[in-house]
């Protein structure tokens, strides 16, 4: 972005708990994971003005080969506005 008005950053995370799962014979077809992305944003409209955006988004993935199965998650967003009256 632009040096000194704005910035940003981007992070996820993912278990692999089902990447092992598929090595053994006995838990073949079983889904287990788990995820999620946050990012984030702000810019500096003018000396008094910032806006700034961030959003969330989850998905939790667990089944066990067609018996039962898990499946939920969240996803967020806002947005904001900072006003600075005076100084």
């Amino acid at each position: 972005m632009v040096k000194d008005k704005g910035s940003f950053f981007i992070s996820g995370r993912r278990t692999y708990a089902d990447l092992f799962l598929q090595l053994d014979e006995t838990y073949k077809g079983t889904n287990l994971y788990f995820y999620d992305l946050n990012a984030k944003a702000n810019y500096r409209i003018s000396e008094k003005d910032v806006l700034f955006l961030s959003g969330y988004f989850g998905r939790d993935n667990l089944g066990l080969d067609g018996l039962f199965g898990l499946d939920w998650g969240n996803a967020t967003g806002t947005l904001r506005w900072n006003h600075f009256v005076n100084s």
